[in-house]
C-alpha cells in the first residue's frame, strides 16, 4: 500500500463515522411545566386585604347608634388564592326612653380555589350568617364547582363561575315559609357568579361580586347576593372606602321582607400591604 492510501483509510473512516453521528436521532426534548400566570404582585405567599369601619351615632330626642364592620383577605400564590370575607352589622335606635334592635347581622366565608390551567379554576366555599332581626339563627351554605379566567392583569381581574351549592336554615322559632312550617329549612341548588377587580387610578380601587343560588329541592329559593366597595387610599395604611352589601331571598317568612341592603361609609386598615 502507498504512502498516499495509507492517510486515505484514517480519512475516509473519519467521514463515515461523522455521517452516522449526524444520522443518530436527537433525544426527546423536555418539556418544562406550564406555570399559571397571575397578576405581578399578587403571589406575594402573604395574606393581604383590607379592615374597614364604618360608625354613626346621634343623640337628643332621638339616640341611635350603628356600626359596621368589614373584613376582605386574601392568600395567593402562583396556582392557589384562598379568600376570606366576613360583613358585621349592628343597631339600636332609643326614643322616648324606649330603645329596641335595628339591625343584628354577621356574614362570613371563605372559599379556596385552585388552577388547573392557565385560565380555569376549581373551587370550593362555605358560608355562614345569622339575623337575630329575622330570627335566623344560623344559615348554612356549601358550594363547589369551576370558573374561568377571562382576563387576568395588574389593573383588572374579571372571574366567571359556576357549581353547585347546598344551604341549611335554622330559625330560633318555627317559621312559615311557601306554606311549610318549622324551625328548619334545606335546599340545593346551583350557583352562578362572576367577581371583578379594577385598579382605577394609582389611589383608587375597585371590587365586586354577584352571587346567584337557584333553589331546586325544598322549597326553592332563588338567593341572591352582592358586595361592592371603592377604596381612595388616604396614606399607606387607611383608605376611605363606600362599599355596599344587598341580598335578596325570594322565599321569606310571613312578615319580612325580601331583600336587606347595607350601604356605608368609613376608614379601611390596609393589610399586608
Amino acid at each position: 500500500m502507498t504512502a498516499r492510501r495509507r492517510r486515505a483509510v484514517p480519512l475516509l473512516a473519519l467521514c463515515l463515522c461523522g455521517s452516522a453521528f449526524a444520522q443518530r436521532p436527537a433525544p426527546p426534548a423536555v418539556i418544562a411545566p406550564v406555570r399559571v400566570a397571575v397578576p405581578p404582585g399578587e403571589a406575594t405567599g402573604e395574606w393581604k386585604g383590607v379592615l374597614g369601619l364604618s360608625l354613626a351615632a346621634t343623640s337628643g330626642n332621638t339616640s341611635t347608634r350603628a356600626l359596621l364592620l368589614n373584613f376582605d383577605v386574601a392568600h395567593t400564590t402562583d396556582t392557589t388564592r384562598t379568600t376570606l370575607v366576613a360583613h358585621v352589622n349592628e343597631g339600636k335606635n332609643k326614643v322616648d326612653g324606649t330603645s329596641r334592635t335595628t339591625a343584628g347581622r354577621w356574614d362570613a366565608s371563605a372559599q379556596h380555589n385552585t388552577d388547573i390551567s392557565a385560565n380555569a379554576f376549581a373551587f370550593g366555599k362555605l358560608g355562614f350568617e345569622r339575623d337575630r332581626m329575622t330570627q335566623l339563627a344560623l344559615r348554612t351554605q356549601l358550594a363547589a364547582g369551576f370558573g374561568r379566567h377571562l382576563l387576568r392583569t395588574e389593573v383588572h381581574t374579571v372571574d366567571v363561575f359556576a357549581g353547585v351549592s347546598h344551604t341549611d336554615d335554622r330559625y330560633e322559632f318555627d317559621k312559615t315559609i311557601s306554606g311549610e312550617t318549622g324551625s328548619r329549612f334545606r335546599s340545593s341548588g346551583l350557583l352562578f357568579g362572576e367577581e371583578t377587580t379594577h385598579q382605577l387610578t394609582e389611589n383608587t380601587f375597585f371590587k365586586q361580586r354577584l352571587e346567584y343560588y337557584p333553589g331546586l329541592t325544598g322549597e326553592r329559593p332563588n338567593l341572591t347576593r352582592f358586595n361592592g366597595s371603592l377604596s381612595v387610599a388616604m396614606s399607606r395604611s387607611l383608605a376611605l372606602t363606600v362599599g355596599v352589601t344587598n341580598t335578596y331571598n325570594s322565599r321569606v317568612a310571613e312578615g319580612q321582607k325580601k331583600s336587606d341592603l347595607s350601604i356605608f361609609t368609613g376608614i379601611s386598615l390596609k393589610i399586608g400591604q
